[in-house]
């Protein structure tokens, strides 16, 4: 869930590409990019930090998902 939905700020498309980065990241590493130990420490997580992309994967797939979570996708 996107930090704004968590937040309940508004929101727009956007948090799709990020929620999809999201996916593509925890689907290639078969890691969760904000894993922590409790749901709010989880959460908390996913408001304030940036997600943890493991530097083996491709970097094709390092530049997408970047390009998708630092501009929510608006530069696809």
């Amino acid at each position: 869930m996107a930090p704004e939905i968590l937040q309940e700020k508004p929101y727009n498309a956007a948090v799709d590409w990020w929620s999809c980065g999201i996916t593509i990241c925890k689907i290639a590493s078969g890691e969760n990019p904000f894993y922590r130990f409790t749901k709010q420490e989880f959460i908390d997580s996913i408001i304030n930090d940036e997600p943890e992309i493991p530097k083996w994967l491709d970097d094709d797939l390092i530049h997408l998902l970047k390009k998708v979570g630092s501009n929510r996708g608006t530069e696809i």
